[in-house]
């Protein structure tokens, strides 16, 4: 799930410190997720997180 997530960083082509809005990845990605890829969201987005790769 990570993954699929850094991938919608780079399908925009962010650089560090650039913004990829919420409702962004759910147009984009989360629509299209399964029930329990669904589930791991936010798991993925706070692992994501603690990496720092994303900042809340």
């Amino acid at each position: 799930m990570e993954d699929l997530i850094m991938a919608e960083f780079e399908k925009t082509n962010s650089k560090p410190s650039h913004v990829l809005m919420m409702r962004n990845l759910n147009h984009s990605l989360f629509r299209m997720l399964n029930p329990k890829q669904k589930d791991e969201i936010e798991p993925s987005i706070n692992r994501l997180i603690d990496k720092g790769f994303v900042a809340y």
